[in-house]
């Protein structure tokens, strides 16, 4: 399976004061052990840093290293021209979520794993919370 992880899973994962933080670490841990494959988007990484060390205090470095280990076993993919495209002509009001629905589609993801639980009325894909992804891999909490 090829779950997509949005901004907040990474956000989750870097900081241990989130609610989510155990249960999207275990998440990046089954990936990392090769028993899921994990897909994240440029914006996503992007966006984890800005608030990482403009907001939260994170230093660049330790940001650097975090992604160094997270891109050893996640897959990357970019934000292309026709995710803007799609973004800009749908009626999806949140225009950012846009763009990341449809670089899951377009990296053939079978899931959405995020926090945010508007997006599912906008796509295809199951989109689960990590709390209920995790409980499904897991088991119950």
């Amino acid at each position: 399976m090829k779950v997509f992880l949005d901004t907040n899973v990474l956000l989750d994962v870097l900081s241990d004061a989130r609610p989510n933080h155990p249960y999207s670490t275990a998440i990046l841990q089954v990936a990392r052990q090769g028993r899921l494959t994990a897909c994240v988007s440029t914006q996503s990484i992007i966006d984890a840093s800005y608030v990482q060390t403009q907001s939260s205090g994170v230093s660049v470095e330790q940001f650097r290293a975090a992604v160094k280990l997270l891109t050893s076993f996640v897959t990357v993919s970019y934000i292309e021209k026709m995710d803007i495209e799609l973004a800009t002509g749908c009626q999806i009001p949140d225009y950012e979520d846009a763009a990341q629905i449809s670089c899951a589609l377009n990296s053939c993801c079978d899931a959405i794993i995020t926090a945010d639980e508007k997006i599912a009325r906008h796509t295809s894909l199951p989109v689960y919370s990590p709390k209920v992804f995790y409980e499904m891999v897991f088991g119950q909490d």
